[in-house]
């Protein structure tokens, strides 16, 4: 976002004027590399390496979730149904359950504050299509010392003032005072969820009209819903906003065609329809966007922004099963852009102008760490691209930081369907990766990769599983010489009986360490992998390290299932390659010459080919070729490293 206060208000400078911005981008045109070369603080440009996000599970609520009855009915004759609908401005404090009658206009702001508005509603009754107004917006919020608000539902409403759910005084520092900031210390993701505004629902709401961000999931505010609803009307912000540490919010059955637009003569801030800043396991699925020609989804995290740290990463975000309209447009702004900034937000450094990635430098973790956006595990899928290239709408500014991406069956439509059919799930560890409405896979692998029991099935976008999960004790490994590289035996596993299904023995899942390294030598390493008897080929994973090293523990746990990922490319990136039965990451650089006016940064030269490939064919086998490979003139090295996994 641009530069704001707590409240949200802009800061009110002459830096962040029109004359100001139109200046920034006049000198920026002529100084592109200078920011591509911008000091990063982290891993060097040739590192794939990245700041994960942790997996869905591992992120649910350590401690029960207190049950929240419906508040009581608020009556049709209380003295708050007479204050709330009353005339004038302001705000308003509910805590019971509205039903607005039709045709109402409510000129203030609703505000449910702190827990003693949990489980509130708000119903906005309809007449032949003519809603309830609420013309001041609504402001969900949890005030220091008041709890939080949660399990709030409105339904039915057109919202022509801003929704705003958010924590306003736990997110910024106070000014000067860097040793109180909450964002400054570790954990603070897991501090601000646990006091933000929680399960809060939007259904068949349209929020029209025109304002800055029209609808706002502030810092830490997790399990949103924004449902069967429109956003329109005009914003000079950005329609819908999910900010750092917020997750899960879930985005579905929506027409999203707001109009994104800018104060001042120049207009250079004129923004996208949706920002992920910072969020993660967020679902945005059968939605319509139309009104692109200022981008669609951008997949980002601002880094140094009034110098708070970013914590999370914009990562294991699904964007499934949505129209991406194109009419007229056919400019450069992608429909999902994952990385849009990489240490780079609009503008430039001049004194305390433009870019304020270092504004939070110091500190051994987030975007102090490293600026990069680190845009990972996202899953863009069953899209339908109306009248547009696929590969020209879905993009990154660097696939070798932002990546780990499955980007796949998307397609180019003459004409998107609406309503959506109902949308397939991305099952990871699946047999299957991404399954249709209806039906089943069985997962082989867990989210911390250990083997993994349990069918699943898909319910429009949904996945409901159908049996528990089991595990087993990983393989061991006995090595065996042979003429040619390096070759690999598999001793049999032992299972460990499962006690969480009546009937049910042990996971029939297997788990075999693939594990092959050569250094000095140009011919590679190679070795063929065997599922152990009775068993065979469900899936694998595979990381690789094609310059000097080894792969890491912790580089190999980030890997997806179903994919070969390049942990350090080589040096000169053509030279290394690798792969798991034929499914090859091969090196190469596209428009080696480099961009921009004096030369891009050379990792964004790179494709995301060079980086990653999905493991497709082996299911059924019973043993799988792997290796890796590097030219050099002093004899290259590499390392893959990775689990086959046999049922």
């Amino acid at each position: 976002m641009t530069r704001r206060e707590h409240e949200g208000k802009t800061k009110r400078t002459w830096a962040g004027s029109s004359a100001a911005r139109f200046l920034r981008v006049a000198i920026a045109a002529l100084a592109v590399t200078a920011l591509h070369a911008r000091a990063q603080h982290g891993p060097t440009a040739g590192s794939t390496a990245v700041q994960p996000t942790r997996p869905t599970e591992i992120l649910d609520p350590l401690r029960p979730v207190p049950a929240y009855p419906a508040a009581a009915p608020c009556g049709d004759e209380s003295e708050k149904m007479k204050e709330v609908r009353g005339t004038g401005s302001g705000e308003v404090d509910v805590s019971c359950s509205l039903t607005l009658p039709a045709r109402t206009t409510i000129t203030k702001k609703i505000v449910y504050r702190g827990s003693a508005a949990s489980g509130a509603t708000l119903n906005c009754t309809c007449d032949q299509s003519d809603c309830t107004t609420l013309r001041g917006g609504i402001l969900i919020l949890s005030p220091s010392g008041l709890g939080r608000p949660e399990n709030i539902t409105v339904r039915n409403c057109k919202i022509t003032g801003d929704v705003k759910l958010n924590v306003p005084s736990f997110t910024y520092c106070p000014e000067g005072i860097t040793s109180l900031c909450r964002d400054k210390q570790p954990g603070f993701d897991e501090w601000v969820r646990a006091r933000a505004p929680r399960r809060i629902t939007f259904d068949n709401v349209t929020i029209a009209g025109s304002g800055r961000d029209r609808f706002y999931v502030g810092w830490g505010v997790t399990e949103t819903k924004l449902i069967n609803s429109v956003i329109e009307g005009e914003a000079w912000g950005v329609p819908i906003y999910l900010a750092p540490h917020s997750s899960r919010t879930l985005l579905k059955n929506n027409q999203i065609r707001t109009v994104t637009t800018a104060p001042g003569l120049f207009r250079t801030n004129e923004r996208e329809s949706i920002s992920i800043d910072g969020s993660d396991h967020n679902q945005i699925i059968s939605n319509w966007f139309g009104a692109l020609n200022r981008g669609g989804m951008f997949v980002y995290r601002n880094c140094g922004e009034n110098g708070s740290i970013r914590q999370t990463t914009p990562s294991y975000n699904h964007i499934i099963n949505n129209v991406f309209y194109y009419n007229n447009y056919d400019g450069p702004k992608p429909a999902v852009y994952l990385g849009s900034r990489n240490g780079n937000p609009p503008g430039f450094e001049i004194g305390r102008w433009g870019s304020y990635c270092d504004d939070d430098e110091g500190y051994p973790y987030g975007s102090s760490a490293d600026d990069r956006d680190f845009a990972t595990h996202n899953v863009v899928m069953q899209n339908e691209i109306v009248k547009r290239p696929v590969a020209d709408v879905i993009k990154s500014l660097d696939w070798v930081n932002n990546a780990m991406n499955l980007v796949d069956g998307n397609q180019t439509v003459t004409k998107g369907k609406w309503p959506r059919p109902p949308a397939g799930c991305y099952v990871r560890g699946g047999e299957k990766e991404f399954i249709l409405n209806g039906e089943t896979t069985e997962k082989f692998m867990g989210d911390d990769g250990s083997p993994n029991c349990g069918k699943v099935t898909c319910h429009d976008g949904e996945l409901r599983r159908a049996l528990a999960e089991h595990h087993v004790v990983p393989s061991s490994v006995v090595a065996t010489p042979s003429s040619g590289p390096a070759a690999t035996t598999i001793a049999p596993p032992t299972a460990v009986p499962s006690t969480d299904e009546p009937g049910a023995s042990f996971c029939r899942t297997r788990r075999v360490p693939i594990d092959c390294q050569i250094n000095g030598e140009n011919k590679g390493c190679q070795q063929t992998v065997s599922c152990p008897a009775g068993t065979k080929v469900v899936g694998a994973v595979a990381a690789c390290n094609l310059e000097n090293g080894a792969v890491t523990d912790a580089e190999l746990a980030t890997v997806p299932p179903h994919f070969i990922h390049v942990a350090r490319l080589s040096d000169h990136v053509p030279s290394g390659s690798c792969f798991v039965e034929g499914n090859a990451v091969i090196g190469k650089i596209v428009n080696p010459s480099g961009g921009g006016i004096f030369g891009a940064a050379r990792t964004r030269n790179v494709p995301q080919s060079a980086v990653q490939t999905s493991i497709r064919g082996i299911a059924g086998r019973t043993r799988v070729a792997v290796g890796c490979k590097e030219y050099d003139k002093n004899g290259g090295d590499c390392h893959i490293r990775g689990w086959l996994y046999c049922r």
